[in-house]
């Protein structure tokens, strides 16, 4: 007599069944949407000399050379009027 085992199997299967679908119910699908690939902006690569430096490493920089060359030109021009 095979009923009792098919029979257990169907009850097993059932609860197995209703329980993980309680526990986890199945999570609807979305489409997912399709995102426009942008073209990333290169960021202008800096040389200062031949040094290759960030932003505002360069922004230091030519600051520093700015104040530099002021303070020559200050410089050469006390001398030329001593």
């Amino acid at each position: 007599m095979r009923t009792p085992s098919i029979l257990k199997r169907l009850l097993l299967n059932w609860i197995t069944k209703y329980f993980l679908f309680h526990k986890f119910p199945p999570t609807p699908t979305m489409p997912k949407k399709r995102q426009k690939k942008r073209a990333k902006a290169e960021a202008p690569t800096l040389t200062y000399g031949s040094l290759v430096v960030s932003q505002t490493r360069f922004i230091v920089l030519s600051k520093q050379k700015e104040v530099y060359h002021r303070k020559m030109n200050i410089y050469k021009f006390a001398k030329n009027y001593e």
